[in-house]
């Protein structure tokens, strides 16, 4: 659709059209859930006032670092009270995501700087709430604090970011090979070792694979904390910990694993 990108789009419906694309919405991976099911539903009403001035989409975008930086500090908030402003933050952060995109879309203004800034908010993020959750179950403002849980959580961002830091090595090996970038993660997933498309199967069926996702660990952390108003806080939070860990250390193993095995990045026969 033909569009004035320097106008005001005369209704909601128009800028959806022109924002909402099939190959946004359609991505397997990229689009998270929550943005099919309300997030993209609620963003334009964010996205057009802007429109309106002279915020750039890269500016935004900016904003969703911050507004990420913020999630895991709401752990060290005591009490359910933590949990939930961690929750609602990370809600918000997504719907920001949304946000700068639309903008772009509409004003045609596309930049490599624009998905650096992306990746930055998304890694930044998602590796700093595993971190801050282990604070939180290592009692780091109680009278005895016990810091191995930090450094469990530590860890358990390592593998987090070292998980997402594979996908854009994949893409950059492509681009050193000449051939053409992943539109979507999903397309990694073809691999021809038998066990491993059976482990991915197993996987595939069950939500651990998002575990690592802002909204989700948020989600799962805010349930943490529902059930740390009858077994104790820190106890819950040790447990969180303690499943997360080993969880996050084998979705990364599996994805590292399928990642070295794609077909697309074996050579051409």
């Amino acid at each position: 659709m033909t569009h004035d990108s320097a106008g005001y789009p005369k209704s909601y419906a128009e800028f959806v059209e022109v924002t909402h694309p099939v190959d946004i919405m359609g991505r397997v991976n990229a689009e998270h859930w929550t943005g099919r099911l309300y997030l993209r539903h609620i963003s334009p009403f964010l996205s057009m006032p802007l429109l309106r001035t002279s915020v750039t989409p890269n500016q935004v975008t900016g904003a969703f670092i911050f507004i990420g930086l913020l999630i895991g500090p709401c752990y060290l908030i005591p009490g359910i009270a933590g949990p939930i402003a961690a929750a609602l933050v990370s809600q918000f952060h997504g719907l920001v995501d949304c946000v700068d995109g639309e903008i772009a879309r509409w004003k045609r203004q596309f930049s490599p700087a624009g998905n650096l800034l992306d990746s930055l908010g998304h890694f930044s993020a998602e590796a700093l709430i595993p971190l801050f959750i282990g604070l939180r179950a290592s009692d780091l403002f109680g009278s005895q604090p016990d810091l191995l849980w930090g450094l469990l959580g530590a860890i358990t961002g390592m593998l987090v970011l070292y998980r997402k830091s594979v996908n854009q090595i994949v893409q950059v090996s492509l681009a050193k090979a000449g051939l053409p970038l992943m539109r979507d993660s999903s397309e990694m997933r073809d691999t021809s070792a038998s066990l491993l498309r059976r482990l991915r199967q197993i996987v595939r069926h069950l939500p651990i694979q998002r575990i690592s996702h802002s909204v989700e660990s948020t989600l799962v952390a805010l349930a943490a904390g529902i059930v740390g108003l009858f077994v104790g806080d820190v106890l819950a939070f040790r447990w969180l910990v303690a499943i997360l860990a080993p969880l996050t250390l084998l979705i990364t193993t599996l994805f590292t694993i399928q990642a070295a095995l794609s077909k697309r990045l074996r050579p051409a026969s």
